[in-house]
């Protein structure tokens, strides 16, 4: 993690799902660019990240991840620790856990991406797809009205 500018910049190096091998070298997702956001600071991701590091700075030690427990000995956070974490904010928030698990995130914020006319290409780079078709059949869901997950993410009720 680097920041720059009012911007916080993530690059994946380590191989995930979406890592492919072209002419046998790796190509890994676009760096994540976290960005401020002035016309809302209660809603800044980059204002949030800098006072969450801010906070978590003399628990942290030697470890460099992210996402720490807040028990000690405050070690980095597992992956089921962080999709509990991710589950208790959306029951807080309201959202049917039975029907939405933490990783619909993915679906609805690219759904909802699609439904505010942002183009497929951009979607399809910022996602780490290469195909469509990817999108279309796996992520691509209509959107629901009412307290549908992305309406009660996005505070639209």
């Amino acid at each position: 993690m680097q920041s720059k500018d009012g911007e916080y910049f993530f690059q994946i190096t380590s191989i995930l799902k979406q890592t492919s091998a072209h002419g046998g070298r790796q190509r890994h997702l676009p760096p994540i660019v976290l960005q401020k956001y002035d016309h809302d600071k209660t809603l800044c991701v980059f204002t949030l990240l800098q006072e969450y590091l801010f906070r978590t700075s003399n628990l942290r030690g030697s470890c460099s991840q992210l996402l720490i427990c807040h028990c000690k000995p405050h070690g980095p956070a597992s992956k089921d620790t962080i999709s509990r974490w991710l589950k208790q904010v959306m029951l807080d928030a309201g959202i049917n856990t039975s029907v939405f698990k933490p990783h619909s995130t993915r679906s609805a914020a690219t759904s909802a991406a699609k439904s505010a006319d942002v183009p497929l290409d951009e979607i399809m780079t910022t996602a780490g797809w290469r195909s469509s078709s990817v999108f279309a059949v796996y992520y691509n869901k209509p959107l629901l009205n009412d307290s549908s997950f992305a309406n009660s993410v996005l505070g639209k009720n």
